[in-house]
């Protein structure tokens, strides 16, 4: 599951990541003041293109490599023999 989290780092300014099963897919890179500046940063239309871009990025690859996983299951069931070597 895709997820934003919002926090406060050590000098107590806000920042966000964007997380998926643990893994950090991007990050502010700074801190806002106040929750209002990263807000009004999060809701901004470039900045909305930018995450939405790193977000179908991640989405194609975790669909290929699905996809690649599928196809390997597939590989080992019609050729059992493969598992051995």
């Amino acid at each position: 599951m895709l997820r934003i989290h919002i926090y406060k780092d050590a000098k107590k300014e806000f920042r966000w990541r964007i997380k998926r099963s643990g893994r950090v897919l991007a990050d502010s890179g700074e801190g806002y003041k106040t929750r209002a500046k990263l807000d009004r940063t999060l809701s901004n239309d470039d900045k909305r293109k930018q995450l939405d871009e790193i977000v179908s990025r991640e989405n194609q690859v975790i669909t290929r490599s699905l996809s690649e996983y599928v196809k390997a299951q597939k590989a080992l069931k019609a050729n059992p023999a493969q598992i051995s070597q």
